[in-house]
C-alpha cells in the first residue's frame, strides 16, 4: 500500500501503470534444429497461429516449466494450440511504466513510447539489444490493451511478432449516446422526442430524375435508389474492442435472418471529450447503415418485409421486418430497427435546414471544423439541421461561380462526396455547393463555407527552456504568483530567418505561441487551436524585453509602425504563470513539452493566414530537488537519524498526568532558501509505524491515514500502542521510511478560496498541489522519551563518583546538594540530562540549577506536593522500600532526607520522575549512614 500512496501523493497521480509480465524461456537442446517441427496443431510458420486462433481472441497463453509446452487457448475455451520444447528453465520479466521510465525486473531500460521486442533471444528496445536473454520466444500480456504479444521464429528461423486479442477484450456491453433511444431512422424535426419510434426510411427516385449527376453508377435502368445513410453513436467496453472490423456489425431479425444492408464503424470521441482533447481510445463508435449492393428497384419494396401476413377475414398485407443490431451475430439491442420503403413514410427533407459537413480525421475522430486538411483527399459526410439520419447516398460537391476559379487556382478539386487539396490550397476559404437527393427523389443544392489548414512553416529551434517552480511568499494565507517563464536570446534566432520574411511581420496580431499537437500537461492553459497568445495579448502582458533588458515595442495595429522595434532586437518573451489569461492548466504536471513562436502572413479575403516561420522552444517544467528548499537541522540529528523526543502537549491536572504525548516532526529540517517554510511541510509515516499515532490525516488520493498534515509538524501519539503498560518504558524505538515532502504551488489559495493564481476551469487546487509536490529522501527517527536518558550523579570535588558507590548520608540522613564551581557540577547528589544539571535542593523558585528551575534540559522538578503543574514541569516522588525508613525533603534549604536508618546501615532510594504524559522514570540510589 505505501508505494501506492507515494506515488499518488507524492509524484501525482498514475505514475506506476502495470504493462504485464513478460515471460520467457531461456535455451532450447541442441537436438531441436527447428521449432516449427515441435508444433502439433500448427504447421508451418507462426502466421499460422493468428488464423487457427482467428479473431475471436485467446483466453490464455502459458508455459509448462517441467515439460517445456506452450499452450495457447482461444476465447471459447474450444480449440488448444501446443508448441512444445524442450526449455531448460523459464526466465520472468516484469515489465513496468514508472513515471515515463519503462523498467524491466526495477531496471530501467527504456521510456514511454519505445518499442519492446524479442531478437536473437535478447529484450531489444527500439532495435538496441539490451543484453537481457529471454530465449528463442517469448510472451507478452498486456493486460491493459487485452492483448497477448507471442514471439517466436519462423520456418526460416527469423523472428516474428504476432499481436493476438485476449478473451478479456471481448466485447462486454455497448451503449447507445442517449439512454433508452437507439433508433437509426431519420427525424422529421429537430425538435423530437429520443423516444419517438423512427424508421429508416429507404426508396425509389422518380424516374424523371435521370439526368441526376450523382456519384458514378448511381442511375440504373431510369430508376434511382435514394436514401439515408443513418448513424447512431455508440460505446463499447472494453474500449479497445475494435467495433470497425470488417464483418462484425449486422442487422438480424429475430429468426436470424440478416438484412441485405452494409453495417460499419468509425471510431469517434463524441460520448466523452471533444474532439479537440484527443484523450485516447475513448470506445466511441459512429455506426452507419446503408443498402446493400444486392438492394435494387425491382426488390426494395419487398427485400425489408416480413412474410406475408394473412388475417382471419382480411386481406392479404405487407409488414416491414423488426432487426436488431447484432455484434458477431449475437444481437446487443432490442428488435426495434425498421426499414420503411413505403412512399407514404418516406420523409422529405425541408427547404430551410441548414448543412454542415465532418469526416473522420486520421486518428479516427471526427472533425466537424469544416477546416480540411492540407494536401490530402477528404471524404466529407453531410448533415443538415443537425437532423439525426438525414444523411442520403447521392451527394457530390461542386465549385460554382466565382468558386470555379479560386478552386482552380489553389488546387482545389472535387470528386463526389471527396475534396483534394494541394500545397497551394494552404489557408483557402471556399465556399462548396453540395447537391443532394432526399428519399422522395426531392433534388435540392446547398452552401458550406469550408477551409483549408494553412501551411506550417519548418521551425528553427531556440535556447531549451528549463523553468523550476520554486515556492512563494505567503502573506495572510495568500502566495504570491510564482516567477515568470522566460524564453531568452531569441535574437539570434531571428537573425537566422531571411530578412524578407522577418520584414513581413509587422505588427504583433501576427505572433503567436502555440503548444504542440496533441500536447498535454503543460503548466498554462491553451485553447483548443493550442494558441497560449497571440496578436494584441502580447502587447497587454507587457512582458517582451530587448537584450538591454527595456521594453520591445510593436503596435498590435499598425498605428504608428515607425516606432515599432524590429524582431531582431526582441531578446525575451516572458510567460507570466497564472495571471490574466495565462490560467494554469487543470492537467499541469512537471515534464519536458514542446511550444512554438509562430508568426503568420496577413490574411486576404480568401485566405487565412499561412505560416511564416515557427521558433521551437523547448521549454522543461521542473521541481527543485527537496534538499534545494530544505536543509537538515544539525542539532537534531544523531548517526544519520532524526532525534524525535517526546513532548508534551499542554498541562495535566494535580491528581493525573495525562496530557498528549507529541513529536515534533518540523524540528527534523529547516529553509534552505527563501519561502521555503517547514510549515509547509508534511510528513508520511511508512504503514508498519502507524499504529503509533493517533491523529495521522489523509492527504490529497483519500488513501490510508498515515500522514502529518498541519502547520506545525506536530505528530501525536497514541500513547496506549507507543508506551508500555507501566508507562516506564516506549514500544516503539525507532520510526523506519519517514518521508517529509511540501508542494512548491502549497498556500496558493487561502481559506476563503481566494487566490493570486488564474486556474483553467474545472480545477482540482489539490491535485495541482499533488502533480507538484517535493519529497525528501526516506530517513529514520530514534524516538526518545521527554526525559530519557535522565541519572542520578553524585559529585566529589569536581569528580563524578560510580553510580553503584553508596551516597554517604549526613549525620542528619540529608542526601547533601550538589553544589557548583564556575557553573560545573563540584561535591553532592542532583539530577542530570544531557549534559545540564540540577541540585536536588530547594531554595526559592526559579534559582537556576537548582529544583524547581527549567534548567533539566528545559524540564523542571518539583516534589509531589507541588500544585501549579505547567507543562515541563516533572512530578519527583522518592520512597523507600525498608520498614520503618522514610525520605522526603526536609530543612532550610530543603534537601532529602534519610530517617529511620542507624549508623552504618544502607538502604535503596527509588527517585520516580513523572512528566505530563503520564511517563515514568524510576532513578534508584543507594544510601549509607
Amino acid at each position: 500500500m505505501r508505494k501506492k500512496y507515494l506515488s499518488a501523493l507524492l509524484f501525482g497521480a498514475l505514475l506506476f501503470a502495470s504493462a504485464g509480465t513478460f515471460t520467457s524461456c531461456k535455451d532450447y537442446d541442441d537436438d531441436i534444429n527447428n521449432l516449427q517441427e515441435q508444433i502439433n496443431t500448427i504447421n508451418t510458420t507462426l502466421s499460422e497461429l493468428k488464423t487457427l486462433v482467428g479473431d475471436g481472441g485467446v483466453s490464455s497463453v502459458t508455459f509448462d516449466e517441467s515439460t517445456g509446452v506452450l499452450t495457447v487457448v482461444d476465447a471459447n475455451g474450444t480449440k488448444t494450440y501446443t508448441i512444445k520444447t524442450t526449455a531448460d528453465a523459464v526466465e520472468e520479466l516484469k515489465i513496468t511504466i514508472e513515471g515515463q521510465e519503462l523498467k524491466v525486473n526495477g531496471d530501467t531500460v527504456g521510456k514511454v513510447g519505445d518499442t519492446v521486442a524479442v531478437a536473437n533471444g535478447e529484450l531489444t528496445i527500439n532495435g538496441t539489444a539490451t543484453g537481457i536473454k529471454v530465449g528463442e520466444y517469448s510472451i507478452l500480456d498486456n493486460q491493459d490493451a487485452g492483448t497477448v504479444t507471442i514471439t517466436l521464429p519462423d520456418a526460416d528461423g527469423k523472428m516474428q511478432t504476432v499481436v493476438l486479442a485476449k478473451a478479456s477484450s471481448s466485447l462486454t456491453s455497448l451503449k447507445f449516446e442517449k439512454d433508452g433511444w437507439q433508433s437509426f431512422g431519420a427525424a422529421s424535426s429537430y425538435y423530437y422526442s429520443y423516444n419517438e419510434k423512427k424508421d429508416i426510411c429507404w426508396n425509389v427516385a422518380a424516374t424523371d430524375k435521370q439526368d441526376w449527376a450523382g456519384p458514378k453508377g448511381a442511375v440504373k435502368r431510369n430508376d434511382l435508389l435514394v436514401g439515408q445513410i443513418n448513424a447512431i453513436n455508440v460505446q463499447v467496453t472494453p474500449a479497445s474492442f475494435n467495433l470497425g472490423e470488417s464483418g462484425i456489425l449486422s442487422l438480424k431479425d429475430s429468426k436470424g435472418n440478416e438484412a441485405p444492408v452494409k453495417v460499419s464503424a468509425v471510431k469517434n470521441n463524441l460520448l466523452l471529450t471533444a474532439p479537440s482533447s484527443r484523450a485516447g481510445n475513448t470506445g466511441s463508435w459512429m455506426i452507419t447503415i446503408e443498402m446493400g449492393e444486392g438492394i435494387t428497384a425491382d426488390n426494395i419494396g419487398t427485400a425489408f418485409d416480413s412474410k406475408n401476413q394473412y388475417s382471419e377475414g382480411q386481406n392479404r398485407k405487407n409488414e416491414n421486418k423488426l432487426y436488431a443490431l447484432c455484434v458477431n451475430g449475437e444481437p446487443v439491442s432490442n428488435y426495434d430497427i425498421t426499414i420503411n420503403t413505403s412512399t407514404d413514410k418516406a420523409t422529405s427533407i425541408p427547404d430551410d435546414v441548414y448543412p454542415s459537413l465532418s469526416y473522420v480525421d486520421a486518428e479516427g475522430y471526427v472533425d466537424n471544423t469544416h477546416k480540411l486538411p492540407l494536401g490530402e483527399t477528404t471524404d466529407l459526410r453531410l448533415h443538415l439541421n443537425n437532423i439525426n439520419g438525414n444523411y442520403t447516398d447521392y451527394i457530390y460537391i461542386t465549385f460554382e461561380g466565382t468558386n470555379k476559379s479560386l478552386a482552380e487556382a489553389r488546387g482545389i478539386s472535387a470528386e463526389g462526396m471527396s475534396i483534394t487539396t494541394t500545397a497551394a490550397s494552404a489557408g483557402t476559404e471556399i465556399v462548396a455547393t453540395i447537391h443532394y437527393m432526399d428519399v422522395t427523389g426531392k433534388v435540392a443544392t446547398k452552401q458550406a463555407y469550408l477551409t483549408v489548414a494553412t501551411s506550417a512553416a519548418a521551425s528553427v529551434a531556440a535556447d531549451d527552456v528549463k523553468y523550476v517552480v520554486m515556492p512563494t511568499k505567503i502573506t495572510n494565507d495568500v502566495a504570491e504568483r510564482i516567477g515568470n517563464i522566460n524564453i531568452t536570446n531569441l535574437g539570434k534566432v531571428f537573425q537566422s530567418i531571411d530578412a524578407a520574411t522577418r520584414q513581413k511581420v509587422q505588427s504583433l496580431r501576427q505572433l503567436s505561441i502555440v503548444e504542440e499537437a496533441g500536447q498535454t500537461g503543460f503548466l498554462l492553459t491553451s485553447d483548443n487551436n493550442g494558441i497560449l497568445l497571440s496578436g494584441a495579448q502580447f502587447e497587454n502582458y507587457s512582458y517582451l524585453r530587448k537584450a538591454d533588458g527595456t521594453q520591445w515595442n510593436q503596435d498590435a495595429n499598425w498605428n504608428q509602425p515607425w516606432d515599432d522595434d524590429d524582431l531582431v532586437d526582441l531578446a525575451t518573451i516572458s510567460l507570466p504563470v497564472g495571471y490574466k489569461d495565462l490560467k494554469i492548466a487543470k492537467d499541469a504536471k512537471p515534464g519536458k513539452y514542446v511550444l512554438y513562436l509562430v508568426a503568420k502572413d496577413i490574411a486576404t479575403d480568401d485566405t487565412q493566414a499561412n505560416e511564416l516561420f515557427r521558433i521551437k522552444l523547448n521549454v522543461e517544467i521542473a521541481l527543485p530537488a527537496f534538499t534545494d528548499l530544505y536543509n537538515k537541522v544539525d542539532a537534531n540529528w544523531s548517526d544519520g537519524k532524526f532525534v524525535a523526543r517526546i513532548t508534551p502537549s499542554g498541562t495535566s491536572t494535580t491528581t493525573e498526568f495525562n496530557t498528549s504525548a507529541i513529536l515534533t516532526m518540523s524540528s527534523a529540517y529547516g529553509p534552505a532558501v527563501t519561502n521555503a517554510e517547514t510549515s509547509r511541510l508534511s510528513y508520511l509515516f511508512s504503514d508498519n509505524d502507524c499504529k503509533y499515532f493517533s491523529d495521522l490525516k489523509s492527504a490529497y488520493n483519500g488513501d490510508k491515514l498515515n500522514a502529518v498534515v498541519n502547520t506545525n509538524g506536530i505528530a501525536t501519539l497514541n500513547k496506549g500502542v507507543a508506551y508500555n503498560g507501566s508507562k516506564t518504558a516506549l514500544n516503539v524505538k525507532e520510526l523506519k521510511d519517514i518521508v517529509a515532502y511540501t508542494s512548491v504551488f502549497a498556500g496558493m489559495i487561502d481559506k476563503t478560496g481566494n487566490s493570486n493564481y488564474k486556474f483553467e476551469y474545472g480545477t482540482d487546487v489539490e491535485a495541482i498541489q499533488e502533480a507538484f509536490t517535493v519529497t525528501s529522501a526516506p530517513y529514520n527517527a530514534q524516538v526518545k522519551a521527554a526525559l530519557q536518558g535522565v541519572t542520578l550523579v553524585n559529585y566529589a570535588n569536581g569528580t563524578l563518583k560510580p553510580a553503584n558507590e553508596p551516597i554517604q548520608l549526613t549525620n542528619d540522613g540529608y542526601m547533601s546538594a550538589l553544589t557548583f564551581s564556575d557553573g560545573k557540577p563540584n561535591t553532592g547528589f542532583g539530577f542530570a540530562l544531557n549534559g545540564s544539571y540540577v541540585s536536588a535542593k530547594y531554595t526559592e523558585p526559579g534559582v537556576a540549577n537548582e529544583l524547581g528551575s527549567y534548567s533539566l534540559d528545559g524540564y523542571a522538578l518539583w516534589s509531589s506536593a507541588y500544585t501549579d503543574w505547567q507543562d515541563k514541569d516533572v512530578k519527583v516522588t522518592p520512597a523507600v522500600e525498608q520498614a520503618n525508613v522514610n525520605v522526603g525533603l526536609s530543612g532550610t534549604p530543603q534537601q532529602y532526607q534519610v530517617k529511620g536508618l542507624a549508623t552504618g546501615e544502607s538502604t535503596t532510594v527509588t527517585f520516580t520522575l513523572t512528566d505530563q504524559t503520564g511517563f515514568q522514570y524510576p532513578l534508584t540510589v543507594t544510601v549509607v549512614k
